[in-house]
């Protein structure tokens, strides 16, 4: 059976764990959620599945990915999945996902959990290098056996987060996604930019601009993905006073250009 991932990555781990899917699962096309919410067209499909993978972001989903699921209409019979990546828990993120399926006329048919190394630098360092080699190859192991469920259509109940992460999910979640539209005023660059502009071709939502010459500038529809911070070739952006210092982090297998936003 044909499946469509559609990804939303900031560091590649989602990326990557799409890419790994679709090659445990064969017959696979991917897609970048960022593209297609940017159109606001429908996305349709008429039969095969469709795979949503993504990050957790404070124990929910993604804003963007939100906007996405609002632009899907499959045909009746068309199955949907999700592998939600996360350093620690998934929080509510499945259950919030299947809840807005379901008043699309939808439904997850199965959901997976896949832990791979945390990266909110505003909060604390990446891991070390081992550990991340360590917790990439379980990451492998975890989506190898996911594909076992999907590739037969099984019809299973999605991963969901411990009771703390949940819990977090309904006291936060929403302030957090109320406060995306002046979440990046603590974006700042150093002495240390070169104005490479790397920062605003990573950007899945274009919210950064940089002047000849110039520091990167935010415009106020972040997401919160760290993209900008993690793939500086300078380590020049911080996020606030906490950030300087702490361990960056960006998928070991993922090349910056494959991070860029297509045109």
């Amino acid at each position: 059976m044909k499946t469509v991932l559609y990804y939303f990555s900031g560091t590649g781990n989602s990326l990557q764990a799409a890419r790994d899917l679709a090659d445990y699962l064969g017959d696979a096309t991917i897609l970048p959620m960022a593209d297609l919410v940017t159109k606001g067209k429908e996305i349709r499909h008429k039969d095969g599945r469709i795979g949503l993978v993504f990050p957790t972001y404070c124990w929910g989903i993604p804003r963007l990915v939100r906007q996405f699921v609002d632009l899907l209409r499959p045909d009746a019979g068309v199955l949907v999945f999700s592998v939600v990546t996360c350093g620690g828990s998934i929080g509510a993120a499945n259950a919030q996902l299947d809840r807005q399926l379901r008043g699309l006329g939808m439904s997850l048919y199965c959901g997976f959990s896949v832990r791979m190394p945390g990266n909110y630098t505003p909060m604390y360092g990446a891991p070390n290098p081992d550990k991340v080699k360590k917790m990439l190859a379980r990451a492998r192991t975890r989506l190898r056996e996911a594909a076992k469920v999907i590739r037969h259509n099984k019809v299973v109940p999605f991963d969901n987060g411990d009771f703390f992460g949940r819990a977090l999910g309904k006291l936060i979640y929403g302030a957090f996604m109320k406060g995306l539209g002046k979440a990046d005023r603590k974006f700042f660059a150093t002495d240390a930019c070169t104005s490479c502009g790397i920062c605003a071709r990573v950007c899945p939502v274009s919210n950064i601009k940089v002047a000849k010459k110039g520091k990167p500038e935010w415009q106020g529809t972040c997401e919160q993905c760290l993209a900008c911070l993690q793939w500086c070739p300078e380590e020049a952006i911080q996020y606030g006073k906490r950030t300087a210092g702490r361990r960056r982090y960006r998928h070991p297998a993922i090349a910056v250009k494959e991070m860029f936003r297509r045109k």
